[in-house]
C-alpha cells in the first residue's frame, strides 16, 4: 500500500498536463489560425477514433490471423 500514494500522484500529475496533442494543436491554431486549427484537432480527434474502434473491435486478433494484412497496414500508415 506504501507504493499506491506515490503511484496516485503521478497519474494524477500525467492527467492534469496536456499531452503532446494539445501542445501542438496549440501551436498550429497560434501560428496559422482557428480554422487550419480546427482542420488539425479535427484531424487528431478522427485518428484517435479509428484507433480506438481497431482496438474494441479486436483488430488485434485479425492482425495475429493474417499476418500479411498486418505488413499492408503498415506499409500503408507510413506512406
Amino acid at each position: 500500500m506504501a507504493g499506491m500514494g506515490a503511484f496516485v500522484l503521478a497519474v494524477f500529475f500525467l492527467l492534469i498536463t496536456p499531452g503532446p496533442g494539445v501542445l501542438s494543436a496549440a501551436g498550429v491554431g497560434a501560428g496559422y489560425g482557428f480554422r487550419p486549427g480546427l482542420a488539425y484537432v479535427s484531424g487528431l480527434f478522427t485518428g484517435n477514433m479509428v484507433v480506438a474502434l481497431a482496438v474494441i473491435s479486436g483488430m488485434a486478433a485479425v492482425l495475429e490471423l493474417y499476418p500479411a494484412l498486418r505488413f499492408a497496414l503498415f506499409a500503408v500508415s507510413t506512406t
